[in-house]
């Protein structure tokens, strides 16, 4: 059965139809769309809608889905480079377009060298999501989670217009777990015309509430996902409190608060199946 590809291997994910370029050949990122990695450590989930609107009304259901090769092919024109892992159709139905160990796909800016991206299907009329894709998406993160060793826990911090994370300002590399594009997509200056660079002298943020909207975090929370501020480092301070913890218990770890493979393996190795889990 086709799967996720990650590291070479096909993850099969229970209950989720996923399809990857072994399967459809139209189901890769172009070559000019991704790079290979060259860190080891992927770190973040970013998730993204096709359409960005906002607001977005749950639609009840699925979607008759086939949407996701013009999604690909829109990826593949345009000049900008664009494109994601993964992509969620309106039916449920999940595309992996690159390997998420492997690849740096271009979907998040400064964020793509240590994120996997994942594009949810939103409807153009009226910008609104089936349940469908939300209940896909809340099985497959945490997967990809397990799979590469990211703990299982999302950005709490409410959205305010016109801004994102400000440690995700240049990628947010101390930034792990799960995140919305809005949260670190930003224009700075030199990205900029004149007249716009005049009217935001500091830059703006790149991208709306809509991208990925409210529901899909509330989704993941309530699948177990742990809110973690990021804005007043609460994740940072939690992390090290936990860190403590295992090396108290035989770890020998450096106690930074972040939460990498060597923390998540040493949460594993002693029994421990969530950050939530360990005694501090």
């Amino acid at each position: 059965m086709p799967g996720l590809v990650i590291d070479g291997v096909e993850v099969v994910v229970p209950g989720l139809r996923i399809w990857n370029w072994n399967d459809l050949s139209w189901c890769k990122l172009a070559t000019a769309d991704y790079k290979p990695r060259s860190t080891l450590w992927v770190r973040q989930v970013i998730l993204h809608t096709t359409e960005g609107k906002w607001p977005m009304p749950t639609r009840a259901g699925a979607g008759p889905g086939g949407t996701m090769r013009n999604t690909a092919d829109f990826w593949r024109r345009d000049p900008e480079h664009s494109g994601a892992h993964i992509g969620i159709d309106n039916d449920g139905s999940v595309f992996c377009f690159a390997d998420l160990k492997r690849h740096s796909a271009y979907h998040a800016t400064l964020s793509n060298e240590w994120s996997v991206g994942i594009e949810m299907r939103q409807e153009p009329t009226d910008g609104g999501v089936f349940a469908a894709v939300y209940d896909t998406c809340t099985k497959l993160v945490p997967v990809i989670c397990r799979e590469l060793m990211i703990p299982f826990q999302i950005a709490a911090d409410a959205y305010v217009s016109g801004k994102i994370i400000g440690r995700m300002l240049h990628g947010g590399s101390d930034c792990v777990g799960i995140f919305g594009h809005r949260d670190q997509s930003w224009k700075f200056p030199s990205q900029l015309d004149p007249q716009t660079r005049m009217r935001y002298p500091n830059g703006y943020s790149a991208r709306g509430r809509g991208d990925p909207g409210d529901e899909i975090y509330k989704r993941l929370v309530a699948a177990g996902a742990e809110p973690l501020f990021f804005v007043t480092q609460q994740d940072t301070a939690t992390w090290k409190r936990r860190q403590r913890a295992l090396n108290a218990r035989g770890a020998q770890l450096e106690v930074d608060g972040l939460a990498g493979p060597g923390t998540i393996r040493a949460m594993r190795e002693l029994g421990f199946a969530s950050g939530r889990d360990i005694p501090t």
